[in-house]
């Protein structure tokens, strides 16, 4: 089983400040963390993309803001809107766009079919509002995070004519696999 505490903090981190949360008794080896908070270093849980990537010619490519903190519900990212998101190349640090923060849509829209309401806050699949980074403009290859001061960055990702190949040559062998076995 997997368990996450939150901490929320009554003013936001301040960027390159060194943090030292202490938590006796909760772990048994070590009772303190210690953290220099760097927006654009750290990996956060609420900036979602595509991690298969992007081929440079799609005609809409988005990142999306948003993160459900179990009992504490979706967290509240409207102080972002229209501030700006950045992607940032991963191999040469270079900023290769920035672009606002736009609201995509409610934590209250619902997503599911009847049968599955119960299974969902609800019935939506995220129980956060969303906000989008739309990076369609982006063409050049690379390896990128999207980056948002205050939050953090997203899990690396490619934009390539190739970022497709691997999984469909994955899905064809198992495909031919299960013929074989058939």
């Amino acid at each position: 089983k997997e368990h996450f505490i939150y901490l929320m903090l009554s003013k936001p981190m301040q960027e390159g400040v060194e943090y030292s949360i202490h938590f006796p008794g909760l772990a048994e080896s070590d009772d303190r963390a210690h953290l220099t908070f760097h927006s654009f270093r750290e990996r956060s849980e609420a900036l979602h993309v595509n991690q298969l990537g992007y081929l440079p010619n799609a005609p809409v490519k988005y990142g999306y803001i948003y993160h459900w903190a179990g009992d504490l519900g979706g967290i509240d990212f409207s102080e972002y809107a229209d501030r700006h998101f950045y992607l940032i190349n991963v191999n040469t640090g270079a900023m290769s766009f920035s672009g606002p923060v736009r609201y995509r849509k409610s934590a209250e829209n619902a997503e599911t079919i009847d049968q599955q309401e119960e299974e969902t806050p609800d019935g939506n699949f995220l129980g956060a509002d969303v906000w989008e980074c739309d990076f369609s403009r982006v063409t050049k290859p690379g390896e990128y995070v999207l980056a948002i001061e205050g939050i953090g960055t997203s899990f690396p990702f490619r934009i390539s004519s190739m970022v497709y190949h691997q999984p469909f040559r994955s899905v064809m062998r198992g495909l031919a696999r299960l013929a074989r076995d058939e």
